[in-house]
């Protein structure tokens, strides 16, 4: 199935996408205050899982390119 070979990539991208909004999300709260209310150790948590998301997805797309 064609749709099926485009899904992997796809969901990729996605995911690198809801990262990398989320971690500039969490680094404007902190200089802000504004979207998530200024707490200080939630935004540390959200940026540590967005580089992690981002580390996954890096490593998942090499995989990809590489087979």
């Amino acid at each position: 199935m064609k749709f099926l070979d485009n899904l992997a990539p796809k969901m990729v991208y996605g995911s690198i996408a809801v990262a990398g909004v989320v971690g500039i999300a969490s680094i404007l709260d902190m200089v802000t205050g504004f979207p998530f209310n200024g707490g200080m150790m939630l935004d540390i948590m959200y940026l540590l899982g967005s580089a992690i998301l981002g580390y996954m997805c890096y490593d998942a797309y090499q995989d990809m390119k590489s087979t």
